[in-house]
């Protein structure tokens, strides 16, 4: 340690050009896999600390080359090990400083559980695959840790866990009832997720007191969130906490995890800050009639509730998010509309002369959303992360 800058044992520094400082790390974890008397002694995890936050990026070597953009709120990333070793043993790491950039830590260690488990959302999307038999990996988002990100094995295994709650909670026609498996097994649900606190405390209440049988996933999920402190058991019923899960799957290709994970943890921050909500209902009630038309039709064709403002204003804002802000134009012009007209050919003039007259909002909502993000948390619309 110098001039408080920490750094682990066996650490060595070499110049890498251009001023920046490569910093390596022999074994980083080797002497953390076991705690005294051979127990465990937590999660292994490098931990990065900057003084300033910058778009500059930390380049760490491992089995991959991930990069870490230094921008986050809480001037600190924490990578598991499982992200850098892969299914394997790692015998050295490197991080790169890049000049400028000023470091104020960079070590290894077997942090608690608690704090090993609140990563940026850009983790899952680096992990290796799921252990034999495991339905899923989770973490707490660092940035909002009342949120639990959750990563399926694939879409069927996710489907038994919320598939019912996607119908109770969002699609037209299901809202606030519990269907029975046979009325929904032929329906398609999402591809990925997101719920807050107070719909999973109806959900789970209203089973319990109607006496519905929820499925094992159901019931084990139920009572994980019981145990993370998202629920609280009342009786028979259930108490919302703050927070909120979300989720996407190993099914979904790299380039729709990505979206997907941006789409979904877009929510998290909806259901998580309500100086978010309130400027994203603003965004929606600013719109008038005839330009929320183009909106209520492609939610209510892809099943959502539009009578719903709240929902209408967090979907809003997440497929505004979803994509880059020069990126809007295009998706909401022509990719959506396509997918529509292919079954309802006779939208294909009023599309038209919709896009006339409103078809240059899309990416100004998009830009006015990306600024709020990015001058709050230091992401925007596009990438809602941090790791890479």
């Amino acid at each position: 340690m110098a001039d408080g800058f920490r750094v682990s044992d066996g650490i060595s520094a070499e110049r890498a050009g251009s001023g920046a400082t490569r910093w390596i790390i022999e074994r980083p974890f080797g002497a953390l896999s076991q705690g005294a008397k051979g127990q465990a002694a937590g999660a292994p995890s490098l931990a990065l600390r900057y003084a300033e936050r910058s778009d500059a990026n930390l380049t760490i070597e491992a089995r991959e080359k991930v990069l870490v953009r230094c921008a986050s709120a809480r001037k600190e990333t924490i990578l598991p090990a499982s992200v850098l070793e892969g299914r394997g043993t790692l015998d050295r790491l490197a991080v790169t400083v890049p000049a400028g950039l000023s470091a104020d830590a960079i070590f290894t260690e077997a942090l608690p559980e608690g704090t090993a488990s609140r990563v940026d959302p850009g983790v899952l999307l680096l992990e290796p695959p799921l252990a034999e038999g495991q339905d899923y990996l989770w973490y707490r988002w660092d940035l909002l840790p009342d949120v639990i990100m959750f990563d399926f094995r694939d879409y069927d295994v996710q489907d038994t866990y919320l598939k019912r709650l996607a119908f109770f909670v969002e699609k037209k026609g299901f809202v606030g009832r519990l269907a029975p498996d046979g009325e929904i097994a032929s329906l398609h649900g999402w591809n990925a997720h997101d719920y807050k606190t107070g719909d999973l405390a109806r959900f789970y209440s209203l089973a319990a007191k109607s006496g519905f049988p929820l499925n094992d996933k159901e019931l084990r999920l139920r009572d994980f969130l019981v145990a993370q402190g998202l629920l609280a058991k009342r009786g028979a019923e259930y108490a919302a906490r703050n927070g909120a899960i979300i989720s996407i799957t190993r099914e979904s290709p790299a380039y729709l995890r990505h979206t997907f994970l941006t789409h979904e943890s877009s929510h998290a921050v909806y259901f998580a800050d309500a100086a978010y909500r309130d400027f994203c209902a603003s965004l929606w009630n600013a719109m008038s009639r005839e330009e929320k038309w183009y909106w209520i039709l492609y939610f209510g064709w892809m099943n959502y509730d539009t009578t719903s403002a709240d929902l209408m204003a967090n979907e809003l804002q997440a497929y505004l998010v979803q994509q880059p802000p020069q990126g809007a134009g295009e998706y909401f012009r022509t990719t959506l509309p396509e997918r529509v007209m292919e079954h309802h050919p006779e939208l294909k003039e009023p599309y038209a002369a919709y896009m006339a007259k409103f078809g240059d909002e899309f990416e100004r909502k998009a830009r006015t959303v990306d600024a709020w993000l990015r001058a709050k948390y230091g992401f925007g619309a596009g990438t809602t992360f941090f790791v890479r």
